[in-house]
């Protein structure tokens, strides 16, 4: 094929991450009370210790988002906002990811492949590349992403032919690609009309012919919602609308859920935590006693 083997690009370095270097600054620290603004109840307080965070977070109530008062929500957007004030004051590179560092991954993959140039080329990549972030890293997201788009463009087959960490999850979105695709003229045609948004009722009057493409059952049909993320999921569709420049979608991963797991205190639930302990204790037997500490 005419296009470069990913071995160049990670030659080149990860695209689309900035280097950010370690620095003798500790304002946003624990110790020094600006990383724990998170936690702020009224009147500042300071941790010095895990175990006092630890504690901290134990007495709070968890907010539970369908039962959520209005002062409830008041209190997690404040401290989302104090999250994200002192987040962009330290690490101000990652303001304007998409239009800058992205550009400039795409930029690196035009020159493995000077075709990506062209706009059905630019959305097979982006796509690839939304698709195969599904819990991966970022360079196995890359390199899966690429095989996927090599494939296409040699063989006309939207599919990667290398293996992945997830790989029946993302092979399953890809083939929604192929099975989408006769539905549609072109490929931009296809784009376009995954970059809007509509009915799940209307939705699956387009898709309603492909096995492969049944959306969930028990989903409220009249919900608007954005089509990439009708037919990829939530996450993945939001962050292909974000690669192409619509950040109206929300990219909800795993970190964002992480984050506002934090601030409502529901990051592990209470029946979680009691099944765990109650796993724990069954296993801790006699036998494993005795194999560990012999016959003491």
């Amino acid at each position: 094929s005419e296009g470069k083997d990913i071995p160049e690009l990670r030659a080149a370095g990860e695209p689309g991450l900035s280097k950010t270097k370690p620095s003798g600054d500790i304002s946003y620290s624990i110790a020094r009370d600006k990383g724990a603004r998170i936690l702020e109840e009224g009147a500042p307080k300071k941790f010095k210790t895990i175990f006092q965070i630890a504690n901290f977070l134990s007495r709070r109530v968890p907010i539970d988002y369908q039962t959520a008062t209005t002062a409830e929500n008041r209190e997690v957007e404040r401290k989302l906002g104090n999250f994200l004030e002192v987040s962009m004051a330290k690490f101000k590179e990652a303001k304007g990811w998409y239009r800058k560092d992205f550009t400039k991954a795409m930029q690196t993959l035009e020159k493995l492949d000077p075709a990506i140039k062209k706009p059905e080329n630019n959305f097979r990549m982006r796509l690839a590349i939304a698709i195969a972030s599904n819990g991966q890293k970022s360079i196995k997201t890359i390199s899966t992403a690429w095989s996927a788009y090599r494939n296409w463009a040699d063989n006309g087959d939207f599919t990667p032919s290398d293996s992945s960490e997830r790989g029946a999850a993302i092979l399953n979105h890809f083939n929604r690609v192929n099975a989408l695709r006769s539905n549609f003229k072109s490929d931009l045609e296809m784009e376009k009309w995954l970059m809007g948004v509509d009915s799940l009722r209307n939705i699956e009057k387009i898709i309603e012919v492909d096995e492969d493409l049944k959306l969930s059952k028990g989903e409220n049909k009249d919900v608007m919602a954005p089509r990439a993320s009708a037919i990829f999921g939530p996450k993945l569709g939001a962050f292909f609308n974000n690669l192409s420049g619509n950040f109206d979608p929300v990219t909800m991963d795993r970190w964002f859920m992480r984050t506002i797991g934090r601030i409502t205190g529901t990051l592990v639930k209470t029946s979680e935590i009691d099944t765990k302990r109650e796993r724990l204790r069954k296993s801790v037997t006699d036998e494993v006693i005795s194999e560990v500490w012999g016959n003491e």
